[in-house]
């Protein structure tokens, strides 16, 4: 009787653990159909918005935000770009209307919102593009070094490639370029689409004077080659001068606009009337409205006028 009983409660066991193994696999099966008809949905959508992008937008003008999203290290669309514009914006809505509930801050701040990504991959842009253009340098000289020992260009840039491995920003690049080789692709467009993305002048003048090099074949024309690394290095001296000249009014430009919230802190700390006033009266709320939009203007002239890579 008692092993009766035990087997019956052992049996009992095996089943509940066998219903909820059964249950949390179709728990499993019913959450990977929820994702992938929200999967499915989401590639509709975009492919909706791909396609009115293309017929209402300027070829020219996607391109541009899509080099500059490249150049900043993302790989975006510029459907993609506007879906982060939009939800940027409408967060800053919702914070400045009601967390903050400043009405004239949330018109300017939304507006604003649609162009935070493209400030903020301008800056990201800016950073890469410098640190790729020190490099630049360097690869080409090994390139040509190479080249001229093994007349290979191939050859010479999947060496090249090798140490470059742990060198970024310009070794995902590379990556991409060796990538595109290997896959049958000529060198010569390969190379073309490599210095169009990094941006550099002479890096797109090494590739011209390939070009002129593989069509005429003498020893002039492979000695092209080393008059763009020369030009290069002609004009990294003169960069690293300007750098010197702007580096100062850089500095004070992004010192003065630091003040304007420290000023703030220092009243909120000092003074405990300043929140209910900057948040709760009209004139507060305005005058908010009116420092923050200074702020902006001036951190996008900075950004744009002086903070970006010299040409």
């Amino acid at each position: 009787m008692i092993k009766l009983i035990v087997l019956g409660i052992i049996g009992i066991a095996i089943c509940t653990i066998l219903l909820m193994t059964t249950y949390s696999e179709n728990k499993s099966f019913k959450r990977r159909k929820i994702q992938s008809r929200n999967l499915l949905k989401e590639n509709i959508l975009r492919s909706k918005l791909n396609e009115l992008t293309v017929k209402k937008v300027k070829a020219s003008k996607r391109l541009k935000v899509e080099k500059l999203c490249i150049q900043a290290g993302y790989n975006l669309s510029y459907s993609d770009y506007l879906i982060v514009c939009v939800l940027i914006a409408l967060a800053c809505f919702v914070v400045c209307r009601f967390i903050l509930r400043n009405a004239y801050l949330s018109i300017i701040l939304t507006i604003a919102g649609l162009f935070f990504p493209n400030q903020y991959f301008m800056v990201k842009a800016n950073q890469r593009v410098e640190k790729i253009n020190n490099q630049v340098g360097p690869f080409l000289k090994m390139v040509i070094e190479r080249f001229k020992l093994t007349n290979d260009i191939k050859r010479a840039i999947i060496r090249t490639s090798e140490e470059f491995q742990d060198e970024p920003p310009i070794s995902t690049e590379i990556k991409r370029l060796v990538a595109q080789i290997d896959l049958g692709r000529p060198v010569d467009e390969a190379l073309s689409e490599f210095a169009e993305r990094i941006d550099n002048k002479f890096l797109l003048r090494f590739v011209d004077y390939y070009k002129i090099y593989t069509s005429v074949g003498t020893e002039e024309s492979k000695a092209l080659l080393d008059e763009a690394l020369a030009q290069y290095n002609e004009d990294r001296k003169n960069r690293l001068h300007l750098k010197k000249e702007i580096s100062s009014v850089k500095s004070e430009a992004y010192i003065v606009l630091a003040g304007i919230p420290a000023v703030a802190v220092y009243q909120i700390i000092t003074n405990p009337d300043y929140v209910p006033f900057m948040t709760q009266t009209v004139v507060g709320q305005i005058g908010t409205a009116v420092i923050i939009t200074f702020t902006l203007v001036a951190f996008w002239f900075v950004n744009k006028k002086i903070g970006a890579p010299i040409k």
